[in-house]
């Protein structure tokens, strides 16, 4: 190895301790594309490019470094913390415990898996790792905190589960080491309430009321302790500061004086309309304890459990109440939306017309009727007519917009379909339904223009589309953008379990804007993967032939001769690089080989030719010439 080359390691590890990634990047690229034996290079590289928030790039260096130190930690851990970044979780999760298994007392490793963890809602696990971290690195103040946010999320969760004496000891636990906040107070306080321990539940409202005094949640929690504890007048006067609050519930000064279970509805009430649907559940659960048969309490608690996404627990309450009254309207309702949200929209129709025999005016089964018809692709005709009777009925919606000019396409008249999606959008900006409609209308008007700025505006919404991008690139690529398929080759490829096919394509994107350094890296890359690959070496050997590096371009070219039966277009190039090289002998045996091939090929009896010119045998070069002539024109004349 040139000794240049790892003289500019050193530099270039601290340009980027300094910062100055860029100059960093331009450093490791000279040698990446010079030599593999300084594997280090990519995984300086990666995170240089990290740095400057090119994740697809460091994505695909880090990658690199693995594929030659798979036994090393620090590949698997700046991987994933790249994906960690990229908010791809999964893949951060499987690199980051591959780190540990390498190196199980690394406090950073264990700390970005507890984040991994957390951000996958395992707040256990990351529990478990941020701690190990702690007592690794007990003087990090970045590690502690990370294990006390860990630490609060899991006694949350531990909370809702039940295990109100657990959570209880972790929330002192946070409390006592430097998390103080509302939110911490609340919960010890509804847990010092549930043992009874009125005086500490009381003591912990007064904390919480302390960040924030205005809360009507919080004052009505305040007074009901104050309620069960005697002082009914200081309640009193607490719940009058909150009345306006309290009546838009529907609780009003007859509902006194309270039971305790009063309080639990309100409660579950006033969460439910703040959309605290697991303090709701919390709530309803105590309340059908001690009467189960509460059909507003089960619809509450179906509404809670649907909006948490735990349908089987949704449905069950539904069911209770239709168990009880098969035309209760609400319980099928809830029913309804949970079969939309599972996208059984066959099933929804169903239910929505049980909804219709009851009341055949019914505007909500109607309109998702209507909806559902166009989800299910029933049939034009009907659909089109539905959905334009909803908009009549109902006025400007998102939803029914958007279906209306889906149904237009349809239907064979993409002309009338873009107002509504536009219209669509004016109601809710950057809605993704309405951008992939005009991503439609636009192809089916071959607007190309409109194409990519629609395919543009959907990805600043859904970035991770992974189906949406490949359709882009196709596009991009068969209008020889190649500026832009480059930014998105860049992003999908990250996404994808199998990259090769991108990671080619990219490299093509390159050369197509001559952007040749680039492209030979991507090349080298290809090859350590597939070294035998004549497409990757032949690319190779053109790009350094074009960044005037004709003894690299000669190296490559060599190998891909050796590997196969070299067909008459790989000699024809392999010669021309050994005849520029003044490799004359090399270059007159590249080109007669094709003429063993192709003995009538034009171009190798031109490439004699000029070879016998330049070392001056007039006659043959004319000789050859003028057969490349006759060759030539018989080609041309076949054609």
């Amino acid at each position: 190895m040139d000794e240049s080359l790892n003289a500019l390691l050193d530099p270039a590890i601290k340009a980027g301790e300094a910062r100055n990634y860029q100059e960093s990047v331009a450093l490791l690229k000279k040698i990446i594309l010079e030599t593999d034996s300084l594997p280090e290079a990519f995984l300086y590289i990666g995170r240089g490019y990290h740095a400057l928030g090119e994740y697809g790039l460091a994505v695909q260096s880090l990658k690199q470094f693995i594929a030659y130190c798979p036994e090393e930690s620090a590949g698997y851990f700046f991987l994933g913390r790249t994906f960690l970044s990229m908010a791809i979780y999964e893949n951060a999760l499987l690199r980051l415990k591959k780190a540990l298994s390498i190196d199980p007392d690394n406090p950073h490793i264990r700390t970005y898996l507890g984040l991994a963890y957390l951000k996958l809602k395992h707040p256990e696990y990351a529990v478990h790792h941020l701690e190990k971290a702690v007592g690794l690195a007990p003087k990090n103040r970045l590690m502690y905190v990370a294990y006390i946010n860990a630490l609060t999320v899991s006694a949350i969760r531990t909370f809702y589960r039940g295990d109100l004496e657990a959570a209880g000891n972790m929330l002192r636990f946070v409390n006592e080491n430097g998390n103080n906040n509302q939110f911490i107070h609340v919960y010890l306080a509804e847990i010092e309430f549930e043992f009874g321990n009125l005086e500490s539940a009381l003591g912990h409202y007064k904390e919480a009321l302390s960040f924030n005094p205005e809360d009507p949640y919080l004052i009505f929690r305040h007074a009901r302790v104050l309620y069960l504890l005697g002082d009914k007048k200081e309640a009193m006067r607490r719940i009058e500061s909150i009345k306006d609050s309290l009546s838009a519930m529907g609780i009003h000064d007859d509902d006194m004086p309270w039971k305790k279970e009063k309080f639990d509805i309100i409660l579950a009430v006033q969460a439910f309309q703040k959309g605290k649907y697991r303090d709701a559940v919390f709530y309803g659960k105590k309340i059908l304890k001690t009467k189960a048969n509460q059909a507003d309490m089960h619809l509450l608690m179906g509404e809670s459990y649907r909006n948490l996404g735990d349908f089987d627990k949704a449905t069950n309450h539904f069911q209770r109440v239709l168990d009880e009254n098969r035309q209760n309207i609400q319980a099928r309702y809830g029913l309804a939306m949970i079969l939309w949200q599972r996208e059984q929209f066959k099933d929804m129709i169903t239910e929505l017309q049980k909804i219709i025999t009851i009341d055949r005016e019914d505007a909500i089964a109607g309109y998702y009727m209507a909806l559902c018809m166009h989800k299910i692709d029933y049939s034009a005709k009907e659909t089109l007519e539905a959905i334009q009777e909803q908009l009549r009925k109902s006025g400007p919606d998102v939803h029914l917009l958007n279906a209306l000019g889906y149904q237009y396409i349809r239907c064979d008249l993409a002309e009338f379909s873009e107002k509504w999606f536009l219209k669509s959008l004016k109601i809710v900006e950057n809605n993704q339904d309405a951008i992939r409609g005009l991503i439609s209308v636009s192809k089916l008007n071959g607007k190309v223009k409109d194409i990519k700025t629609w395919y543009k505006a959907y990805f600043k919404t859904a970035p991770d589309d992974t189906e949406l991008r490949r359709e882009f690139i196709h596009f991009l690529m068969e209008n020889k953008d190649y500026s832009e398929a480059i930014s998105s080759i860049q992003k999908i490829i990250p996404l994808e379990k199998k990259d090769a096919a991108f990671t080619r394509l990219l490299a093509l994107c390159y050369r197509k804007k001559e952007n040749y350094r680039d492209a030979s890296l991507i090349y080298r890359q290809l090859l350590r993967q597939n070294p035998e690959n004549i497409e990757y070496l032949r690319g190779l050997a053109f790009c350094y032939d074009k960044l005037g590096n004709l003894t690299n371009a000669l190296f490559f070219m060599d190998r891909a001769i050796k590997i196969v039966n070299a067909s008459p277009d790989l000699l024809l190039v392999y010669g021309v690089l050994l005849y520029r090289s003044g490799n004359f002998e090399k270059a007159l045996s590249a080109f007669r080989k094709v003429l063993e091939i192709s003995p009538d090929d034009w171009r190798a009896f031109k490439n004699i030719g000029l070879v016998y010119k330049e070392r001056g045998m007039r006659e043959l070069s004319d000789k050859f010439l003028a057969r490349s002539e006759e060759y030539k024109r018989k080609k041309t004349a076949a054609v």
